[in-house]
């Protein structure tokens, strides 16, 4: 059971709800806002407290007093439950993944995350059973709309294509490449073009472009691990195949556009899918503000 049940009246106002202590003769219960400090609400003998309406995600925390004058933490619980929160497919990255799962705001929809978008929209399929699940794509994101999808370009980079004899499958995941040949990881323009071009069709047919939107990545020139820094393999080529392709898809789509990465280090100690980088922590607090304001 959680330690603090939080549900909401017909008026809006905030009930909550927590068990009783035996060793604690009373409770104060703290409120702030997002990205405020606690503050005192009130002090009660009460095990239920109702809070008058709140509007936007805020947080409530409870402590208990004993007969001896200690304070125990009973817990804390914030109001995204009781909000309507935005819902996103995500693909391609885990960086993509890890920047709309840091708020309680936001949902992520991550089942045909590792999918590649060059391959997610492919007209033609191999019929495979245990062949990776791009053909069904189009069907899973139509049938599981969300509000936004989000997506990058950067695990397309890193892992590469399979072209099978009729389609293009996804690189680095397990079973695809043995169904075609494995591409090189920077597609020359004869072959990404084209499949940007099906992508930009394919995807405007389930999102309008205010609703799509392009996490620009570029790879990190240094990695932080503890308090070390360390210049990272230059990835210029890598670098200038994202910019095209990335520049392309946006002549093409005009999404909104979020390009934050270049000013921040890789964290070593974090883990993508496979040879991804994977950014520090301050990155993904600004992406988080960047999409609170896109979404607004």
């Amino acid at each position: 059971m959680d330690k603090i049940r939080i549900t909401k009246d017909e008026n809006g106002a905030v009930i909550l709800r927590f068990e009783k202590r035996e060793d604690c003769e009373k409770y104060t219960v703290y409120f702030r806002r997002e990205n405020g400090r606690f503050k005192f609400l009130i002090a009660t003998e009460k095990t239920a407290v109702r809070v008058n309406a709140v509007e936007g995600l805020c947080y409530f925390r409870v402590t208990g007093q004993t007969s001896g004058g200690r304070t125990v933490n009973i817990g804390t619980v914030d109001t995204s439950s009781l909000m309507k929160r935005t819902g996103f497919i995500t693909m391609g990255s885990y960086n993509v993944q890890k920047i709309v799962e840091r708020s309680p705001k936001f949902t992520a929809d991550n089942t045909v995350r590792k999918i590649s978008p060059l391959a997610a929209f492919f007209p033609e399929k191999i019929d495979n059973s245990d062949a990776q699940g791009e053909s069904r794509t189009f069907e899973y994101i139509k049938e599981n709309r969300s509000d936004y999808f989000i997506f990058d370009f950067y695990g397309t980079a890193v892992h590469g294509l399979v072209k099978t004899e009729n389609s293009f499958l996804t690189g680095g995941i397990d079973g695809n490449e043995k169904h075609g040949e494995k591409l090189p990881n920077i597609l020359p323009e004869d072959v990404y073009k084209p499949l940007v071009d099906i992508f930009a069709k394919e995807i405007l047919k389930l999102y309008s472009a205010d609703k799509i939107i392009l996490v620009r990545t570029i790879s990190p020139e240094f990695y932080a691990i503890g308090r070390q820094v360390r210049k990272s393999t230059p990835k210029n080529k890598l670098n200038a195949f994202l910019e095209d392709i990335e520049n392309y898809f946006i002549k093409k789509v005009h999404p909104v556009i979020m390009d934050l990465s270049g000013r921040y280090f890789g964290d070593l100690s974090l883990t993508g899918d496979g040879k991804e980088a994977v950014f520090n922590r301050f990155y993904f607090a600004d992406c988080e503000k960047a999409l609170d304001e896109i979404t607004s």
